[in-house]
């Protein structure tokens, strides 16, 4: 009885969740992103942290301290809208990706685990300098294993395997 206790939480343990979480706060604004809710569960490129790095690089100054949950933001090589489109189709192209909302500068998307159907939304928004925000957050619980961190990342790799010459 005890063992079977134990192996029930030890498998239930990644998607322990809250459920008194409010309702996920979404949408580009010019602050970029929303931030990560507390938890180990988000990944964002956080626009408050590439400014004052930026600043403090400019100046001279330390870095702040890294956030855990920042990720590298996206680069396109230019500020195309090809670029952007290519983006979206490496998102689209992912198993398991809806995609809810896209613009020429946004893109809101869901994925689900195949398992236990918990939803992840996943997040870009365009700059007008070539950088793209991102975004990864699982809805519910208090961490995901890295989860999204490695979706962002397979993204990244996919994204880069692109050939450069479809953007024009």
């Amino acid at each position: 009885m005890l063992r079977g206790v134990m192996l029930s939480a030890v498998f239930l343990s990644p998607y322990l969740v809250t459920w008194n979480q409010p309702a996920p706060s979404l949408g580009a604004s010019l602050g970029g992103l929303s931030r990560c809710p507390r938890g180990q569960h988000c990944v964002s490129s956080e626009f408050s942290y590439i400014l004052t790095s930026n600043f403090a690089r400019q100046f001279q100054q330390p870095l702040p301290e890294r956030p855990s949950h920042f990720i590298e933001p996206f680069e396109l090589a230019d500020d195309s809208i090809e670029g952007w489109k290519l983006l979206v189709e490496t998102v689209r192209s992912q198993p398991g990706v809806t995609i809810l909302e896209t613009t020429g500068s946004y893109l809101h998307a869901v994925r689900s685990t195949t398992i236990y159907g918990l939803i992840d939304d996943f997040e870009l928004s365009r700059l007008h300098t070539g950088t793209v925000l991102v975004r990864s957050c699982a809805r519910l619980g208090y961490s995901d294993f890295g989860r999204n961190r490695r979706f962002v990342e397979k993204i990244r790799s996919e994204f880069a395997k692109q050939p450069r010459e479809q953007w024009f």
